[in-house]
């Protein structure tokens, strides 16, 4: 199947499924959330080639993670969407302290591929660390604080607005973060080809997306009638 297609499907199963959890009720929500950062953290470190230019596989993890954002939004307001910053935040410190600790924990020989498949999987050099942290809480404040001036500003109308412009500029914002952060030994037009590469990935997930918020909205629409 080609990588274009494959980019597709990703971001239909995972925002779809993120909706899933949305219309079940808040934790099924913020769980989608640890969920996708979990992902991030096993499969973010694979580069691919997607339409034509070098990325990593977790581009579209993190896209969902706005997408639960905007839906906890919608629901609950900017306040419950600012704890997705603290959550996020306890999810990946969490995810990297014990996966380290595990990874040190000696295996036996009868284990050996797994031992040895887990230590590179999970063995996080301090500065992807570091730029993971930094990149997510910047880029979502800002996600959140424009999303709520939008919201305000056209009193809750022009949803695709408000979804897209958010998500462009934060995803270049923690594109910017992230990548210069854990890549910064690379060459100058590689680190800007991964920036701009991550960025364009992300939003044209959340324009997939779009549509997804909109039935989210006719559905909560007609469950108040």
């Amino acid at each position: 199947m080609p990588v274009e297609a494959l980019f597709l499907a990703r971001s239909v199963v995972d925002l779809s499924l993120v909706l899933l959890a949305a219309r079940i009720g808040a934790q099924w929500l913020y769980g989608t959330i640890a969920i996708n950062f979990l992902l991030i953290g096993f499969f973010g470190a694979k580069i691919i080639s997607q339409f034509g230019v070098t990325t990593n596989i977790g581009n579209i993890f993190y896209a969902s993670i706005f997408f639960a954002t905007y839906l906890i939004y919608e629901r609950h307001g900017k306040k419950a969407a600012l704890q997705t910053i603290y959550f996020g935040c306890f999810v990946l410190a969490f995810f990297y302290l014990v996966s380290q600790i595990a990874a040190q924990t000696p295996g036996l020989a009868a284990s050996a591929a797994i031992n040895s498949a887990i230590s590179v999987l999970v063995t996080f050099a301090p500065h992807s660390i570091l730029g993971s942290f930094v990149a997510f809480i910047f880029a979502q404040y800002i996600n959140i604080s424009i999303y709520h001036y939008l919201y305000e500003r056209f009193k809750g109308k022009y949803l695709w607005l408000r979804v897209n412009a958010a998500s462009i500029v934060a995803q270049m914002i923690d594109s910017l973060f992230f990548f210069t952060i854990t890549f910064f030994d690379a060459s100058g037009g590689m680190l800007l080809q991964l920036i701009l590469a991550g960025w364009l990935i992300k939003s044209l997930a959340m324009l997939v997306g779009t549509p997804l918020m909109y039935l989210d909205a006719f559905l909560n629409k007609k469950n108040r009638v």
